[in-house]
This record gives structure tokens, C-alpha cells and sequence, in this order.
């Protein structure tokens, strides 16, 4: 064995291939840490690039990408002596087949194992680079590249090698070695696919080889500090997966070797006969009978004979194809991951949503992409080597056949062949909503979609292949520069190269919405797809001309007696010129009409702004806006709006006004700013949006005067970018069309890493709230307090607009329907306008006191399905708000529904846009215990008319608990007034999970609820659950109550606004002294609970049942980073009986520290939990229930 064994590895360490694959995988993870052109794994904020977690990311992910290479060194160990013929040499002598084999096994792991050491090899010298920016990089821990090495690289690279080592020995086949590796990774993207329920996730873990998903089980909660410091541990999901498939490795060996046998025969992988060798392979039918030979040969399944017709070339090349082994186990694969992502795609939280042909199109066209790529490079290769594969180049070549005729009918046979896969796309999905009992099938959607957006791209990439492959004249290198092309055309975005006019094949990514269809990507597709599918000719016409033909293939030899017909260079010239004119066309539209700026640029301009403008403008004294007046005409069918407006401009502060600062988004034209007073211009920054007015007398502390404005969006054409989806066909979300006034810190550079490498100073997210001048504004904006606020909308003729405030009146006007909105009492200075052609539900809420409010929402034909539900919502929020904390300052509440391009819901004074995507077509109750999110967001959106329009914090840390955590909170009580308590707790997890997560995805530093600072996974989930927790313990009417009083005393405030610290001030005081300390861990700590059932034991008493529990509970204290500290033993919570799911009434016997004795007279109880309303944050539930 151990000469077998060093054979192998010197043949190895001989050959240039290995030190190329080691050198590609070695500048993968190089070029991860030392630029942003590769992103593989994790590495954001604040998780360090070389922490053992992110290690483990990258060696898993190019462990799945990898398997081509592991095939490459380990599949063909034994195959290569039979491809040389040099087998039975070594089966005449004394070499034992288990030497043999587990030598020549052992040697290529060896190898393999040094290739995929590249990996660690690449992060560890890039982080020696001296450009990188060592904030972040951990410190060098070899132990971190050990445990990755034995935990994550060693385990795959044992059953990848195992695996295409086997395969290839028994089948010695390297289209055997091929297929395995393309079903591995078809069921690794399953196995990833499921990870994204719950339910599934442990199951997923499992059949996940390549370590991913069970890592992710086990670092699921881990925060800033354990992904920076910790090593993978081998528990739980990790070392079950590690020890499953290093037993599936073991297990295929001695299978493999009991299989094995000294013999030139093969196993086969169907029941036909060997194919016949080239001498035996029919001759090619005569030029003139247009009879198709039947024989097949060894080329991948493909057949042996060549008719000489287009047509049947055409014909007889697609059956090729179809009928290969290769393409149909790789179109298997394909549609199995299809259909599976497909029936995951419309799932939202614990809801189903309804299989809407814009969601499935999508989703299986995103599934097969891959396939596609595989299908490309693999068949553009094969089908231009075809010929010379099974021995007959030469009889083909010497044939009366014009080479256009043979190029052309494979590069047509190989299109037909992804129309047909494309067009099964379309039945899959079909299917899917078929099985899902969802009949509006929309086949013209499929067909425009597929066939209009991501069949051109593939015909682009088709003929690049070709391309690459004629130019190259090697199969496998040419191979690999067709998927090195396919790489770079993704990867050079993130380098600055991003203009789609070199992109090859790059077409718009169109987005679907039911309301607005295809809305403003049509054209930018259509001019990229003219533009590129031309290209993509003249390349078809290039490989021509350089066809093979004859043994004398160099490449300038080709180019000079390659020929091509008349009509060829005809249709060469017409492209090009096409081609030519498109793409200027196409530089007029993005570059000229639009603005067109680099990533690098935009960087540069913002660094710009805060270096020119930060220090001499951020603090000078401004006016503050008091009236507003707009006048504001959409043109949805054109893509366009225009707002004129009058501004009341009065002077709050104890200083003069000498100069006034006006700020726009860049993409607008400014066409008129006018200030009331005597004024001459000062900066006018276009690039950015920045000018200054200089008065000409000062506006004194209490003066008044008016800016007026017209601002437009005006652009016409497309850009290189995304389309602009706010002003949409039908759909228009139009928000804040008007100018702000002062220094706008959101224009500045954020990232922080990238401020590091311009050299800026570290970005505080927000002022603390001992801040007084930052108190003076709240964290909507700077530029207004409470404003009186009245529109004029103007639309097309068959929609509705809509804006904050009562409808005063409605007319017709040059072609427009108009529309008056005034509000009677002042508003935040934060506005929408949105158009559609909708139909509208109507209802009214009545309150106890009488009080009648009028509801309406604005849908989308056809999206009936929850409108019941948001109405409910909407009620039963304006019921519980009104009740508990003060009257509702509206006479009137409206739903808007908008276009799926956004994904949210925002509370607008007295009006919710509410996305098609989130509550319109979500099919609740189809699933146990599924929740009512309709409600849910609707309950909570309508809670912001208190939260946010009524009360509202200064702009320092800890002001979105004032808004966002107490609409939260608003929204959950609402929902269990509803649905009880069961749905509350359902609720809670889920924002338990949320929370937990986001922790780990921290960009800087975790803070408590009264310091955090635009953190979503803090004032979302974390703050419902505070204040649900508060709720139980204290009471929610005494809680209710608290936050009535801070209500009357904040409501409608003017500078300077509450905080979070005056908040905690109103709870203290409504909490009991025994409980300030826990007041504290919930709202000022970053608190954690480790609560565990140890035994429990049940028994029957007296016609009751009993319960006795035994347990532990530590509460622990964590810091930004998540370093923790014990904190002593935790008290407080509950515990749960449960039969079949279902809560049962509990009372406690009696109760010590330890150990608790439940009773419960209504049934057989079969689980125990400990905190079933899951009000105490533990990172471990698995041990809080316990089965009986």
C-alpha cells in the first residue's frame, strides 16, 4: 500500500493542476480579506474575518463549490489507468487489491487535503496584507485554523473523496463523477432550503455534508463575543453531522472496496450494451438522404452519425442532448430543487401566502439559474468537441457540409434546449400552485417573464460559451474560462466595474408586483437584451468563422481560411452597427439622462460632503418649518412628479438666521427656490443636493418668512440602476416631495469600516439623551416640530390620490383628476403621497365614548383575501389605544396598498401604505397555530398614531422604544385581547428568535432598550417583550395607566421632546418596589436567562393532577459584545401545563426555589414548560419543557 500510496502522491505533486486548484482556492479566501471583490461567509460588522465562525462559513460553502475539484483529484485515481491502459499491468501483479486501492484512495485524500488547505492558507496570509484594515481582523489564533481543519475541511474532504473515489473506480466514468457531484450539491441547497423553517431545522442540519446548516443550528444565538472568540464546538446538530456523514464516508469505502475487483469491466450505470468503439460507430449518412443514424457513441450518451441538413443537424443535435445521461440527471436535479424551493417560496412567518404567479415565477426562475450555467458550460464545451470526442472529426470535417450549417445547428440545438427546460419552468410552477389549490395560473406572466427577462440572458452566456470554446480550442480549459467569465461578470460589480454596458449579458433583474406588472423595467430590458443579444451574435458569427475544421487548428490559420457567406457578413454588419447604436443609445439614457456613478464615486461624494460642509454647517441656527402648503402632480403612466410648495419658515431659536441650508435627493431638478425675504444664492452642490440661501437682513429669533420651491422628477428613460419603483404605473408611493432644511447628517458616510479607510472620524449612530440640542429635534427630522399641512394631488384620469388629511374637494383639470387634502389640527412633517387604480372597502369604528372614525382601505382588485382581517385589525387597535392611553386625533383611518417593490408597512398621519407583499396575500389559518399577521401589522401601523404621531422622542438614544417598541407592545395586547393568550406567546418567540439573532449581526455594540440607537432587533422584538413582561408583572391596567399619564404629559410636545429616561421615570413610579431591580434588568440591562426543567414527574390526587417540577434558573448580565456575567438566580416566571398543545388552567401547590408543584383539574396533562409566554430571554428553549 505505502508504494501505491507515494505513487500517487508524486504523480500528483508532479502535475500543474494541483498547485492551480490549491492557487484558486487559496486567492478565493485571499481575495475575501484583503478586498470587497469576494464575498464568501460572513466577516460583517463587527464578526471578524479570521474568527473561527466565518472560517468555518468559508471552508463549508467552497466545500459545496469545491466538489468539482475534489472529483478532478480524487475521482479519477483509478480511472486514469484504465483511460491509459495501464490497469492491467498492475492487475498481472503481486499488488493486493486492498493495496491498491486504499493506496491509491489514501493518496489522492492526501492531495486533495493540500489543495483544500488553500483555503485556511488564503485567510491566514491575507490577513498579513498590510492594506487591511486590521479593525477587522481578530488576533492570530492557530488553534482557530485547527479546530476549522478537524471540525469543518477534514470531515468533507473525507466524504467528498470517498464518494467520487468510489464511483469513479467501480463505474470508471467520468460522467458518473460529474453527475454525483451536481446531485450533492442538489441536496446540500435542499438541505439549506429547508433550514428556513423551524420545524425542519434540526432535520436540515443533518442532511446538510457540508457542515453549513448544523453549524448555523449550533451558532444561532451566539453573540458579537463567542463569534469572535469562540471555537466550533462538536455538540448537538454539529457533531451528529459530522459523525453521520464521516459514517456514510466509512460505509461507501468497504462498500466500494467489496465491489472493487482486478477486471477491465466496469460497472454500469443503465442496462444497455457498451457502446461500440469508433471503429465499429456508423459512418455518417450521405449528404443527400437526410436519414439520421441511430448508433450512439461514447461522448457523453450523444450519438454517433451526422445528417448534413440544417434542420436535421438542428434535430439530430437536440436529441443528442436530450436523450444524454448528463442532461437528464442534471434537468432531475434541477427541477427537484425547483419544486422544492418553489413549495417553501410562499411561506411569511408561520403564514402561508397564496402562490401568486409573480412569486413563483420568480422563485423558479432564481431556483434553476444554476442548472442553466451547469447545462451552458457544460454542453458548449461537448457539443463543440463532439465530433473529436468519438474519433470522427476527420470523416465529418472531409463531408460537403458548410461549417456555418454544423456551428450553427449545435448552437440552435443547445438554445432549443434550455427553451425546453425554460418552458418546463412554467409546468413546474403550474404544478405547484395546482398542488397548492391556487388555479389563477397567469401563463402570459410565465411566458413574458421567462422568455422576456431570463431566456436573453441565457442565449447571451450560450454564445459566450461557444465563443470561449472555438478561441480556446481545449475543452477543459475552456471550461474554465467559461465559468471564470460567468464569475467575473458577478464579482466585478463589487469592484466599481458595474456598468451594464460591459457586463456581458448583463439584463435587468425585473421585480413582479400584481399592481404594476413589469412597471418601469420593461425598457431598460428591452434595450440591454437588444443591446447584448447583438453582441451575442457577432460572437455566434466570430466562432464561425474560427470553427475547427481539420487538424491544423491554430488560431490564425482559422481566422484566415475560415469562410463565411455572404448573408453571414451582412447580419455581422447589421449587428455591429446595431450594436453600435444601442449602445449609445443605451449611454445617453444612463449616463446623460440619468446620473451614473460608481460605487467609488458615491463613496468619494459623501466623504466630500461631511469634509466640505459638517464643520461649518451642522450646528448654525436654522428655521424651523411651520406651515406647509404642496401642490404636488404625479404623471404615473410617465414616471414622473412635480410638487410646488410654499414653506412657513419661522426663526425658534435665541440667535439670528444669516444663512439658510437646503438640502435635495440629487436626482431631483430643482426649478425654483425662493425664500420670502431678500436672499442671493450661495453653494449650489448639485452632485449632492446641497444649497445655501445668504439673507440679506438676519431673521431674527420669533421672524417668519416663506421658502417656495419646485422640486421635479423629471427623468425620462433608464438608468444603469434599478428603476425608480415610487412613482409607479400604478402604485405611485411618493414620500416627502419637498426640500429639508439644515445640515442632513444621513448623508454622510456610515459604514464604518469605510469611514476607517477615508480617514473620518467614528460615526456616532445617535447623541445620548442628556443631549439637549439634540433634543431639540426628535429622529424623524430637523427642519419641523408640528406643522399645519394642506395638498393638491393631481393623477391620471381613471386613479385615486391620496394624502394625509380630509378630502375638501375633487375635480377634473387638463386631462387630471385632482384632489383637495387639508388637516384641521397640526401634524408631524412627515408625508406620502400614493396613486392607484383601487377599489375600497369601507367601514366605521365606533368608540365607547361615541367617538365615529371612518375606515377605508384602497386595494388592488383582486386582493380581497385579508381585507376583513385589516379592517379588525384596525379596529380593535383604535379600541384598545383609545381605551388605554387617549382619544384618537382623527376623524378618519386609510390602508393604502402598494406595489410589492418595498416590503413594509409605515403609519402616515390618519393613513398606512401597506405593501401588496406582506398582508394582501397572506393565507392565514392554513397552518397550525398560524398567526394573523394581517392583524398583526395592521394593529401595530394604526398603534402609531399614538406612538409616533401623538408622542414622539428627541433624536438621542433610546427614542424608538417611545415609538417603536410601545407600538410593538400596543399591537401584541391587541392581538391577544383577540386571540388570547396562546397567540401572544407564539408572537413572543418568534421576536425572542428575532432578537437573539440579531444580536450576532451587531455592526457595532449591543445597547439596553433606554440606550439603543436605530437597532431593529432591539426595539422590535426585544421591546414587545419587555413591556409584555412588565405587563405580567406589574399588571397591564397598571402599566396601561403609566403610559396614559405619560401620554397627557408628552402628547403634541415642542421642543425639547421626551426620552426614553423620562419614560422609565413614569414606570418606576407605577412599579412596585420589589420589582424596580427587574423594571431595570428589562429596560436599562442587557439581561439573559438560562431557565432549565431538570425532572418532572406527574401523578393523580383526589381527582387532580399533579405536577411536581424540579428545576435551575440563572440570570445573567451581558455587555455590548456579549460578554456575559452571572447575576444569581432568576425568580418570577410561570409555568405551563399542556394536552396535545393545548394550555391547560394551572394553579401552583406550592413553590421553593428549585422546585415548584403544579395541579390542574381539567385533563390528563402531557408537557410541562417553565416561562410558557416566553417573557424571560433564553438562548436555550429546548431545555424549558419537559414531556410527562
Amino acid at each position: 500500500m505505502r508504494a501505491v500510496y507515494l505513487f500517487e502522491l508524486r504523480f500528483r505533486l508532479r502535475q500543474v493542476s494541483t498547485y492551480l486548484f490549491f492557487l484558486v482556492l487559496f486567492l478565493l479566501t485571499f481575495l475575501f480579506v484583503t478586498t470587497d471583490a469576494v464575498k464568501i461567509g460572513g466577516g460583517d460588522g463587527q464578526v471578524k474575518v479570521n474568527a473561527p465562525i466565518v472560517l468555518s462559513q468559508i471552508v463549508g460553502i467552497m466545500g459545496a463549490f469545491g466538489a468539482v475539484i475534489a472529483s478532478a483529484l480524487v475521482g479519477t485515481a483509478i480511472y486514469r489507468d484504465f483511460e491509459a491502459q495501464a490497469h492491467e499491468l498492475f492487475f498481472t501483479t503481486r499488488l493486493s487489491r486492498a493495496s491498491y486501492f486504499f493506496g491509491r484512495y489514501l493518496g489522492a485524500l492526501t492531495i486533495t487535503l493540500f489543495v483544500f488547505s488553500g483555503l485556511l492558507f488564503g485567510v491566514l496570509f491575507g490577513t498579513a496584507m498590510p492594506w487591511v484594515d486590521k479593525a477587522s481582523l481578530g488576533p492570530f489564533r492557530l488553534e482557530s485554523y485547527v479546530n476549522v481543519f478537524f471540525t469543518i475541511l477534514l470531515p468533507n474532504v473525507l466524504f467528498l473523496s470517498a464518494l467520487f473515489f468510489v464511483f469513479g473506480t467501480l463505474t470508471r466514468s467520468l460522467l458518473a463523477i460529474y453527475l454525483q457531484g451536481v446531485l450533492v450539491f442538489v441536496g446540500w441547497a435542499i438541505a439549506l432550503a429547508l433550514l428556513g423553517s423551524v420545524e425542519n431545522r434540526m432535520l436540515a442540519s443533518l442532511f446538510d455534508p457540508f457542515g453549513l446548516a448544523s453549524t448555523g443550528v449550533v451558532t444561532r444565538y451566539w453573540t458579537l463575543a463567542e463569534k469572535n472568540t469562540q471555537l466550533l464546538p462538536l455538540t448537538g446538530a454539529l457533531l451528529y453531522n459530522r459523525l453521520l456523514w464521516l459514517a456514510v464516508a466509512a460505509t461507501l469505502l468497504m462498500v466500494g472496496f467489496r465491489l472493487f475487483q482486478f477486471s477491465a469491466r466496469a460497472m454500469t450505470i443503465r442496462k444497455k450494451p457498451l457502446p461500440p468503439t469508433s471503429s465499429e460507430l456508423p459512418l455518417p449518412s450521405s449528404p443527400r438522404s437526410g436519414k439520421q443514424s441511430e448508433g450512439r457513441g461514447p461522448g457523453g450518451g450523444m450519438s454517433g452519425g451526422m445528417p448534413s441538413g440544417f434542420t436535421a443537424l438542428l434535430r439530430f443535435y437536440f436529441r443528442d442532448i436530450v436523450r444524454s445521461v448528463p442532461f437528464l440527471v442534471i434537468a432531475a436535479a434541477g427541477m427537484l430543487l425547483l419544486i422544492t424551493n418553489a413549495w417553501m417560496a410562499d411561506k411569511l412567518l408561520d403564514n402561508t401566502i397564496y402562490p401568486v404567479t409573480r412569486v413563483m415565477v420568480e422563485q423558479v426562475s432564481g431556483s434553476f439559474m444554476l442548472f442553466f450555467l451547469i447545462l451552458i458550460t457544460f454542453y458548449a464545451g461537448e457539443l463543440a468537441w463532439r465530433e473529436r470526442t468519438v474519433k470522427l472529426d476527420q470523416i465529418a470535417d472531409a463531408l460537403p457540409v458548410p461549417t456555418y450549417r454544423v456551428a450553427l445547428a449545435k448552437f440552435m440545438a443547445l438554445l432549443l434546449v434550455l427553451a425546453l427546460l425554460t418552458g418546463g419552468l412554467i409546468v413546474a410552477g403550474v404544478a405547484v400552485q395546482a398542488a397548492k389549490g391556487y388555479f389563477h395560473f397567469e401563463l402570459g406572466l410565465y411566458v413574458s417573464y421567462l422568455f422576456g427577462t431570463i431566456y436573453p440572458t441565457l442565449v447571451c452566456l450560450t454564445a459566450l460559451a461557444f465563443f470561449v470554446h472555438t478561441v480556446v480550442n481545449q475543452k477543459f480549459l475552456g471550461h474554465t474560462l467559461v465559468l471564470v467569465s460567468f464569475i467575473a461578470t458577478q464579482a466585478l460589480p463589487s469592484m466599481g466595474l458595474d456598468h451594464k454596458l460591459y457586463l456581458f449579458g448583463d439584463i435587468p433583474t425585473v421585480k413582479l408586483s400584481d399592481m404594476n406588472g413589469f412597471g418601469p423595467f420593461v425598457q431598460p430590458v428591452f434595450w440591454f437584451a437588444s443591446y447584448w443579444l447583438l453582441a451575442s451574435v457577432l460572437l455566434v458569427i466570430v466562432a464561425i468563422k474560427l470553427w475547427v475544421r481539420g487538424k491544423d487548428d491554430r488560431l490564425a490559420l482559422r481566422w484566415q481560411v475560415g469562410q463565411l457567406p455572404p448573408a453571414a457578413r451582412a447580419i455581422a454588419a447589421a449587428c455591429a452597427a446595431g450594436f453600435v447604436a444601442i449602445g449609445g443609445w443605451i449611454f445617453v439614457n444612463t449616463n446623460l439622462r440619468h446620473t451614473y456613478r460608481p460605487e467609488k464615486e458615491q463613496t468619494k461624494l459623501r466623504v466630500e460632503f461631511e469634509q466640505k460642509y459638517k464643520a461649518r454647517y451642522e450646528k448654525i441656527p436654522q428655521p424651523r418649518i411651520t406651515d406647509v402648503e404642496l401642490d404636488v402632480t404625479l404623471w404615473p403612466e410617465r414616471g414622473q412628479w412635480e410638487s410646488k410648495g410654499v414653506f412657513t419658515l419661522k426663526n425658534k431659536t435665541d440667535k439670528p438666521v444669516t444663512e439658510l441650508v437646503v438640502q435635495t435627493d440629487p436626482d431631483l431638478t430643482v426649478k425654483a427656490l425662493t425664500l420670502g425675504a431678500p436672499a442671493t444664492p450661495g453653494i449650489t452642490d448639485k452632485d449632492r443636493g446641497f444649497r445655501t440661501l445668504t439673507l440679506a437682513q438676519p431673521l431674527a429669533p420669533g421672524a417668519t418668512t416663506t421658502l417656495a420651491f419646485t422640486l421635479a422628477y423629471d427623468k425620462v428613460g433608464f438608468s444603469n440602476g434599478e428603476p425608480n419603483t415610487a412613482i409607479a404605473a400604478n402604485g405611485a408611493f411618493v414620500t416627502m416631495p419637498c426640500p429639508q432644511l439644515g445640515y442632513q447628517t444621513e448623508a454622510e458616510l456610515s459604514d464604518e469600516s469605510e469611514r476607517r479607510r477615508q480617514k473620518l472620524a467614528p460615526k456616532a449612530r445617535m447623541a445620548p439623551a442628556s443631549d439637549q440640542e439634540a433634543r431639540k429635534n426628535t429622529y424623524i427630522g430637523p427642519d419641523a416640530d408640528w406643522v399645519s399641512f394642506a395638498a393638491t394631488v393631481r393623477t391620471a384620469p381613471d386613479q385615486t390620490a391620496i394624502a394625509p388629511g380630509y378630502l375638501e374637494k375633487e375635480w377634473s383639470e387638463d386631462g387630471r383628476r385632482c384632489f383637495r387634502y387639508k388637516m384641521d389640527a397640526p401634524i408631524r412633517h412627515f408625508v406620502t403621497f400614493v396613486s392607484a387604480r383601487y377599489a375600497v372597502k369601507r367601514d366605521q369604528w365606533v368608540g365607547k365614548d361615541g367617538k365615529k372614525v371612518a375606515l377605508e382601505i384602497f386595494y388592488h382588485p383582486g386582493h380581497e383575501y385579508n381585507l376583513e382581517r385589516m379592517m379588525a385589525g384596525a379596529k380593535a387597535a383604535l379600541s384598545y389605544c383609545s381605551e388605554n392611553f387617549s382619544p384618537y386625533q382623527f376623524r378618519q383611518l386609510r390602508i393604502l396598498e402598494f406595489p410589492a417593490y418595498q416590503q413594509f408597512a409605515q403609519s402616515f398621519p390618519n393613513t398606512v401604505p401597506y405593501s401588496e407583499g406582506i398582508g394582501f396575500i397572506l393565507k392565514v389559518g392554513t397552518e397550525k397555530d398560524a398567526l394573523d399577521i394581517p392583524f398583526y401589522v395592521t394593529a401595530h401601523e394604526v398603534a402609531h398614531q399614538w406612538w409616533a404621531h401623538q408622542v414622539l422622542g428627541g433624536n438621542v438614544a433610546g427614542s424608538e422604544l417611545l415609538s417603536e417598541s410601545l407600538a410593538e407592545y400596543s399591537a401584541l395586547q391587541t392581538l391577544k385581547k383577540a386571540y388570547g393568550k396562546e397567540a401572544l406567546a407564539r408572537f413572543l418567540k418568534l421576536d425572542m428568535d428575532r432578537y437573539l439573532r440579531g444580536r450576532g449581526s451587531e455592526r457595532e455594540e449591543e445597547n439596553p432598550l433606554t440606550t439603543m440607537q436605530h437597532q431593529q432587533y432591539i426595539h422590535y422584538p426585544k421591546g414587545a417583550i419587555a413591556f409584555c413582561a412588565l405587563a405580567d408583572r406589574i399588571g397591564e391596567g397598571t402599566l396601561n395607566a403609566a403610559l396614559a399619564g405619560f401620554v397627557k404629559k408628552t402628547a403634541f410636545q415642542e421642543p425639547p421632546y421626551t426620552t426614553a429616561l423620562e419614560l422609565m421615570e413614569t414606570l418606576r413610579a407605577a412599579t412596585p418596589s420589589t420589582d424596580q431591580a427587574y423594571l431595570s434588568d428589562l429596560f436599562e440591562k442587557i439581561t439573559l436567562y438560562d431557565l432549565r426543567l431538570t425532572d418532572a414527574k406527574k401523578e393523580k390526587v383526589g381527582g387532580k393532577w399533579r405536577v411536581t417540577v424540579t428545576y435551575t434558573a440563572v440570570k445573567k448580565y451581558a455587555d455590548g459584545k456579549g460578554n456575559e456575567t452571572d447575576a444569581g438566580p432568576a425568580t418570577g416566571f410561570g409555568f405551563g401545563l399542556w394536552k396535545k398543545e393545548q394550555a391547560l388552567p394551572v394553579k401552583t401547590v406550592t413553590s421553593e426555589p428549585g422546585r415548584v408543584v403544579l395541579e390542574t383539574d381539567s385533563a390528563e396533562p402531557d408537557k410541562v414548560e417553565v416561562d410558557p409566554q416566553h417573557l424571560y430571554i433564553d438562548r436555550t428553549l429546548d431545555d424549558n419543557t419537559k414531556k410527562l
